[in-house]
């Protein structure tokens, strides 16, 4: 039997589930990207809570995983299925679809059963009026210590404005795809953007992305569906498995249909395609019958294919939530795949705002009640009052390939770390900073939120891990973050007088033509360096030692205040 041993960061999601839960959190929420195992870590919270318990997912194939996962991680565990005609209600794990237990008459059969532990699933649907009606039933609502309502996410957001606020008390656990990237956890991502001069401009917006009947209109002509193909045997041809994300049905149809003409093996999948025929479709395109599968709104959750080494954006977006939906299908590690190519074609749109990689993947990470960029809603429903803007003589004649970018992922670090002594400094705004030190069996990461020293990682772990969490971390302290970063403008200035003097005064050695950015970080080394071996022998006799690393500077002024100078 298989044995699944958790990874360091599930570990950290589970204390952090405890910790919460001693604060008085009992609507808990955990954010980790696509691939990084939620199943796995909610599988392992049941395990452990080892009470009446209840799962909510929204698709067929969520159910099927939550289930193989739970009888994998805790075999001897009793799973029933609450969906359609199966009611096993009175098993200790109950795995059930919303569709069925949000009916009146399901939802008192389950409320007889008192359940202590509510996980939802996606937990980004939780707002939606069928999950606060089974949630408020169940007695979760309550603020009950004996009840715990935990949900797991990759985007912790909704595109209809309703906060998740509204079910969720605190995001009591994240990491970002950068950080697992980075850690090995993720497979690392490689990129062009290929931009078009088609027009976005008419196209409408509803529920926060662009209406799927208009964008489809606009970009399912001949010449784009043939510009992908043609950038797709440009940079992908190599490539075995590739996921292409379209406006709507239609167009995965007619996309995949311009593969076949180019000898390129592709199937088109939708949500009224037959479930026998969806099944051999990707069974098909697992054991390598098909190159390209497209769709529309249909691979973007629960679609588990860690072969996906090729991801086209064919269809623009303005939701950051579908974005990193959309590139996290290609980010599952595999043995056959050193990397995953996404192909990412942008089209003008001066009066919308775009996600592409820059403003959606590599900022700070969301705050669960922020929502900053407008999401979709029910992307694959197309209403009959919906306007067509008929622009397709325009853009035929203007489908031409702009430019072509490289997309750099992740593949730098983002702050100016400074080395002080055996530790990894980074100073923050607001009194903040953040300490990495080697320690025996990894680093150890330990923070100022600007009132008190916090943990960032429970034991040792890796050096790219932990810069990685450090830097998530950074993100969120403070509005002025961008101005931390190594790449911010100001670096590039001039030092300034009193810089050049506090150097010189300290008998700092720089070059001529030194930028700000330089002179900051070799002031930071000179103020930070480590306290010498007889003041910490002098601050642990006293028993004052801080139990985060202090610099030569903080130990003089506490050995000052003790000496009473």
């Amino acid at each position: 039997m298989t044995t699944i041993l958790p990874r360091e960061y599930q570990i950290e999601a589970l204390e952090a589930v405890a910790s919460a839960r001693t604060r008085g959190i009992t609507r808990q929420l955990i954010s980790l990207p696509t691939g990084c195992g939620k199943t796995v870590v909610f599988a392992l919270l049941a395990k452990e809570f080892n009470g009446k318990t209840l799962v909510i997912a929204h698709t067929e194939e969520l159910i099927s995983q939550a289930v193989a996962k739970l009888k994998t991680v805790w075999p001897e565990a009793d799973i029933g299925i609450v969906k359609a005609k199966s009611d096993e209600v009175d098993a200790q794990v109950v795995v059930a679809s919303i569709q069925t237990i949000s009916r009146d008459r399901r939802l008192q059969r389950l409320k007889d059963q008192n359940f202590e532990l509510l996980i939802i699933d996606e937990a980004h649907h939780a707002a939606a009026t069928s999950y606060m009606k089974v949630v408020k039933e169940l007695g979760f609502f309550n603020d009950d210590n004996n009840k715990l309502l935990v949900g797991v996410t990759a985007t912790p957001k909704r595109g209809d404005g309703v906060g998740l606020n509204s079910i969720f008390q605190e995001i009591i656990f994240d990491r970002s795809m950068s950080t697992m990237i980075r850690s090995g956890y993720l497979s690392p991502l490689v990129g062009k953007q290929i931009l078009t001069e088609i027009e976005l401009h008419n196209v409408g917006t509803r529920k926060g992305d662009f209406v799927p009947s208009e964008l489809a209109k606009i970009i399912n002509i001949p010449e784009r569906n043939q510009l992908i193909i043609d950038n797709y045997k440009r940079y992908a041809g190599n490539r075995e498995k590739t996921l292409a994300f379209c406006a709507n049905v239609q167009h995965a149809k007619d996309l995949a249909e311009y593969f076949n003409q180019n000898g390129i093996p592709a199937k088109a999948i939708y949500g009224t395609m037959d479930n026998d025929e969806r099944a051999s479709v990707l069974d098909g395109f697992s054991n390598r019958k098909y190159a390209v599968l497209t769709n529309c709104q249909i691979l973007t959750e629960g679609f588990d294919e860690p072969g996906i080494n090729c991801i086209i954006m064919g269809r623009p977006t303005q939701s950051a939530a579908l974005f990193t939906q959309m590139i996290g299908r290609g980010t599952r590690t595999s043995d056959q795949k050193k990397d995953c190519l996404v192909l990412d074609f942008t089209d003008n749109a001066s009066k919308h705002t775009l996600c592409t990689y820059k403003n959606t993947l590599d900022g700070a990470i969301s705050s669960l009640f922020e929502l900053e960029s407008k999401e979709c809603g029910n992307l694959s429903v197309e209403s009959s009052n919906d306007k067509i803007v008929d622009s397709r003589a325009y853009n035929e004649a203007h489908v031409i390939e702009k430019r072509i970018d490289d997309i750099e992922f992740f593949n730098n670090i983002h702050f100016p770390w400074d080395k002080v002594g055996d530790v990894l400094y980074l100073p923050l705004a607001c009194n903040r900073a953040v300490w990495i030190r080697e320690v025996e069996g990894g680093c150890t990461v330990i923070a100022h939120n600007g009132k008190e020293v916090i943990k960032l990682s429970s034991g040792p772990v890796s050096l790219d891990y932990a810069i990685g969490i450090s830097e998530d971390w950074a993100h969120k302290q403070t509005t002025k973050g961008a101005l931390n970063r190594k790449n911010a403008e100001w670096r590039l200035d001039p030092p300034t007088e009193k810089q050049i003097e506090t150097m010189n005064k300290c008998g700092i050695r720089f070059d001529v033509g030194i930028t700000k950015g330089e002179a900051c970080q070799l002031l930071n080394s000179k103020f930070n360096e480590p306290p010498t071996y007889k003041q910490i022998s002098f601050l642990r006799h006293h028993k004052s030692l801080p139990n985060h690393p202090i610099t030569k500077l903080e130990a003089r002024k506490i050995i000052s205040r003790i000496k009473g100078y």
